[in-house]
């Protein structure tokens, strides 16, 4: 029983105790795990804590409701995403080849991962902030990430030297966010095939970036 008098948040500038940080670890695998099977309006805090194998009281005691329970594991869900686009792209040769893995990657991850679904989809946005200080951290993270990739093609030459980085960046993640919404059904859902989607959006971003400028009295305006 004394597990359940440990505090389930560090000390200022330090870490959870190993079995504090074991207990809150096991919590949040539960959670995606009921989320998936039941979805989130139909999971209740006794299954979780059922699934992670310790009381509803416990389960409170390190998160005070679903809904912050939901938000921990949308921040977890989220890191696990950028570590595996990290992977995907850290060997790329190049600009137009990181870009390329990184739509990829992330379009892939989106269609393949039902945590995603349960955790963004319209019951859960309905009963939590979608944009908490993690989220929003993360989207600026994605941010930070466009803007590196597409500041190495200017720098190897690889990208148009016209491009407009500022507003290529802002482009990029509008784009990216779209599928997302769409995938998550905060927009209506799409009968076109995906993979083929899929293809032309990396043609149209990756190629339309390479394209060499030409003087203005070759760019044709149909």
């Amino acid at each position: 029983m004394a597990e359940a008098f440990e505090q389930p948040d560090p000390a200022p500038g330090g870490a959870l105790p190993d079995r504090a940080a074991d207990t809150r670890s096991r919590i949040l695998c539960a959670a995606e795990r009921c989320f998936v099977r039941r979805g989130f309006s139909g999971t209740r805090m006794d299954d979780i804590a059922a699934a992670a194998g310790v009381s509803r009281a416990l389960v409170h005691r390190y998160f005070s409701s679903k809904a912050r329970l939901l938000a921990r594991v949308r921040v977890r869900a989220l890191e696990q995403w950028a570590q595996a686009v990290d992977a995907a792209t850290a060997d790329a040769p190049d600009a137009a080849a990181e870009l390329r893995a990184w739509l990829e990657v992330n379009l892939e991850r989106a269609r393949v991962q039902p945590i995603l679904q349960a955790i963004f989809g319209g019951a859960a946005l309905a009963a939590s902030d979608p944009w908490d200080d993690g989220v929003l951290e993360m989207r600026e993270r994605s941010r930070a990430r466009i803007r590196r990739m597409l500041a190495r093609g200017l720098r190897e030459g690889v990208f148009g030297a016209s491009t407009d980085l500022d507003a290529s960046v802002e482009a990029l993640q509008e784009i990216f966010f779209g599928w997302m919404s769409q995938r998550f059904g905060a927009l209506p859902p799409s009968s076109f095939d995906d993979a083929r989607k899929l293809r032309a959006t990396v043609h149209l971003l990756v190629d339309g970036l390479r394209t060499r400028d030409r003087p203005p009295d070759e760019v044709r305006h149909d």
